[in-house]
């Protein structure tokens, strides 16, 4: 049978929205009879199939609701009476509330959003010749992609299709620029350990060295207890501990003892003053 090559429909959803579960469940069925020929066997055949997959709790319903029997054995007005259950009469300024306040969310792609913004347009707001209009409007100042609603406002002839086209050819261009960011970084993050192989560990020759996660300074100038280079750590000092050869106190070479300095200028002093006295 050609029925076997179509999946059957899923159940109506009992949970959420109702009015917009029976309008997805009313679709797919009428879509399925359409599919697998079922729109052309008797009503009893196709009013049978309906409540076989309509779910439990939805037949449930199906059973109390108010109609006679002649009416139970059309497919058309059973679909009808199930709608007007499932779908009550809607305050309308409030279904365009909703509508006007509605806003591209964070995660959510621009097509989802229009999706979202139409089907709220055609189903419950009756904007009639204007929805077209009131969907870009909103699109203009609901979509999350800045740049693109500037472009949108400098059109001089935005229409809903010209809108629609600027914002999902922003979200192409955003996405591949972080693509190619990301490229970007991976490759120069590539050369630059390349680089720091080749220089054999330059980061030490400039200063910097990575212990353990941390990251310590080299003496750009000598140190001043020792006259050489090294981290900026006491404990990597050669003179620490040591006891200086001119002053006898520890710490320091004498190369670099202070007091050495002083000795000389006052030595040089003296003999200055010696030289004038002659």
């Amino acid at each position: 049978m050609a029925t076997n090559s179509f999946p059957v429909p899923a159940a109506m959803a009992m949970k959420g929205d109702l009015p917009q579960n029976w309008a997805f469940f009313r679709a797919q069925y009428e879509n399925y009879e359409i599919a697998t020929s079922l729109d052309k066997k008797d009503e009893a055949v196709r009013i049978a199939t309906l409540m076989s997959v309509m779910g439990r709790e939805c037949f449930r319903i199906y059973q109390h609701i108010d109609m006679s029997g002649e009416d139970r054995k059309d497919i058309a007005k059973v679909l009808d009476a199930l709608q007007k259950h499932f779908e009550p009469t809607r305050n309308v300024i409030y279904e365009r509330f909703k509508f006007n306040t509605c806003v591209q969310e964070q995660g959510e792609t621009i097509d989802q959003y229009i999706t979202k913004l139409k089907q709220m347009a055609a189903t419950y707001c009756k904007f009639e010749q204007l929805e077209n209009e009131l969907i870009r409007d909103r699109l203009v100042l609901g979509a999350k992609d800045s740049s693109a609603k500037a472009r949108m406002l400098r059109e001089p002839n935005l229409d809903i299709q010209k809108a629609i086209d600027m914002c999902r050819n922003s979200e192409i261009a955003n996405a591949q620029w972080k693509t190619m960011n990301n490229e970007l970084d991976g490759v120069a993050a590539v050369n630059y350990t390349s680089n720091e192989k080749k220089s054999g560990g330059s980061k030490k020759k400039e200063g910097l060295n990575k212990n353990n996660g941390r990251t310590k300074e080299y003496f750009k100038e000598s140190c001043k207890y020792c006259g050489g280079k090294h981290k900026r750590d006491k404990k990597q000092c050669p003179a620490y501990g040591e006891t200086c050869n001119n002053c006898k106190k520890k710490h320091h070479f004498a190369r670099v003892c202070k007091q050495k300095v002083k000795k000389d200028v006052h030595a040089i002093m003296e003999e200055q003053s010696s030289d004038e006295s002659l």
